[in-house]
C-alpha cells in the first residue's frame, strides 16, 4: 500500500483507519465461509463514529444495511465508510470459523475442561502482504468448544512495538473476539474489541472499536 505524507490531521487519520483499523478488518475478516443464514443487528462505536444499523445478507449489495441510528456527532465520511465496509463484508463476518485462515494446527492446550479447550498459537502469514505482515507481529490465544471444535473466543496481542510502513510505527495493538453460538451450533462474532496505537508520520494515534452483533434471526432458506 502506497502512503503519502499526510498535510493535516484528517489526512493523517485518513491514512491511519486506511493503513490500520481497516487493514486489520481485512485479515480479520479472512475469505468467505459460507454465505450466512442470519440477520442480524449490528452496532459499531468507535473513537470517530457511531453506528446500529439491520443487516441482511441475504439482499443485493447495496441493499444489505438498513441504518437505525447515526448520532449528528458522526462524520458523514466516517459514516459512510462504515455503511459500505458492512455491505462489502457482511457475506464473511458473520461466522468465527472465518478466524481458521491464520490459526495452525492446535495440539497442545493450555488448559482443558469437560467443555473447552485451550491454545495458544502463532498465526499463520501467508503471503507478503501488508496485512499479512501485522500477523508476524502478534500472539493468538483461542477457546474451542471440546466437542464441536467451534471457536468461543480469541485474543490477538502484540508483544512489541513494530513497523507496518515507513511512516507508520505500532506501538501496540490487541483484538478480541467473544463468540456465541447460533441455534444451528455454528458460532459468530457476538462481540469484537480492537485497539491500536502508535505514530503514523510522526504523529501519535490511538484507535479503540467495538463491534456488537444482536437479534440474529434465521433467513428464509438458510
Amino acid at each position: 500500500m502506497l502512503v503519502k505524507p499526510p498535510t493535516s490531521r484528517r489526512n493523517c487519520k485518513g491514512i491511519l483507519r486506511a493503513s490500520v483499523v481497516l487493514a486489520m478488518m481485512v485479515v480479520l475478516a479472512g475469505p468467505s465461509i459460507s454465505e450466512p443464514d442470519y440477520a442480524f443487528t449490528i452496532e459499531i462505536k468507535s473513537d470517530d463514529a457511531q453506528l446500529t444499523a439491520r443487516v441482511d445478507p441475504s439482499l443485493p449489495l447495496g441493499e444489505r444495511v438498513e441504518v437505525l441510528v447515526a448520532p449528528k456527532s458522526t462524520p458523514h465520511d466516517e459514516l459512510s465508510d462504515l455503511i459500505q465496509n458492512i455491505e462489502n463484508t457482511a457475506a464473511h463476518n458473520f461466522f468465527c470459523a472465518r478466524l481458521n485462515r491464520f490459526i495452525p494446527t492446535l495440539d497442545s492446550p493450555i488448559s482443558i475442561d469437560a467443555e473447552t479447550k485451550t491454545f495458544v498459537f502463532e498465526p499463520i502469514a501467508r503471503s507478503k502482504s501488508e496485512e499479512d505482515r501485522i500477523l508476524r507481529h502478534v500472539s493468538g490465544t483461542i477457546t474451542k468448544d471440546s466437542h464441536s471444535g467451534e471457536i468461543l473466543s480469541l485474543r490477538l496481542t502484540s508483544q512489541r512495538a513494530f513497523k507496518l510502513s515507513f511512516m507508520i510505527k505500532i506501538r501496540s495493538f490487541e483484538a478480541v473476539f467473544e463468540c456465541l453460538p447460533t441455534p444451528d451450533g455454528r458460532t459468530y462474532a457476538a462481540r469484537s474489541i480492537t485497539h491500536v496505537s502508535g505514530n503514523a508520520a510522526f504523529r501519535k494515534f490511538e484507535e479503540n472499536e467495538v463491534v456488537t452483533i444482536s437479534d440474529i434471526i434465521a433467513l428464509e432458506g438458510g
